[in-house]
């Protein structure tokens, strides 16, 4: 005999049930174990004038006094390298580095516990075929796109209702 909270259509594997819950209910129980997704929209990021690049040293490398700069500079140390974003115009000639992109700066600050923040930029972006190099400080979010496709990027964003100062 079927246990009686059985929908008739269902098929249930043997053995004890638990009572359906309404949809309603069901609705409210995953919202609360939803992650926080609450990006401000509209993101506004600020175009920091400049050529920026990404220089590659040895891992073992002191960090060099011309990654310092006033605009813009993260010098992050891995076992494998030691990576320098800073204003191309810093970087010697000698070092290996990738010049060409422009950066832009979120409006920050924002709190650890926002999610989304990077997701809701980078995906018109990767619609777009936008290429990006991402870095992070304490406050905020700095996106880089290679110098050519800022007019791109910058249609994407404002597509995706971010706004962007230049």
């Amino acid at each position: 005999m079927p246990h009686p909270r059985e929908c008739p259509r269902r098929v249930r594997a043997p053995g004890p049930h638990k009572p359906l819950r309404s949809a309603t209910h069901r609705t409210a129980l995953a919202a609360l174990a939803a992650p926080r997704f609450t990006p401000p929209m509209p993101l506004v990021l600020q175009l920091i004038p400049g050529e920026f690049a990404v220089a590659r040293l040895a891992p073992d490398t002191p960090v060099p006094a011309w990654s310092d700069s006033p605009v813009f500079s993260a010098v992050t140390r891995t076992a494998d390298e030691l990576s320098i974003l800073c204003p191309a115009a810093h970087v010697p000639p000698d070092v290996k580095h990738e010049r060409g992109w422009a950066l832009l700066k979120f409006q920050g600050p924002f709190e650890f516990t926002l999610t989304g923040i990077l997701s809701s930029v980078l995906a018109p972006l990767a619609a777009a075929k936008i290429g990006i190099l991402a870095t992070s400080t304490f406050d905020t979010d700095y996106l880089f796109v290679k110098q050519e496709n800022l007019a791109a990027a910058v249609r994407a964003l404002e597509s995706a209702g971010h706004v962007v100062r230049k």
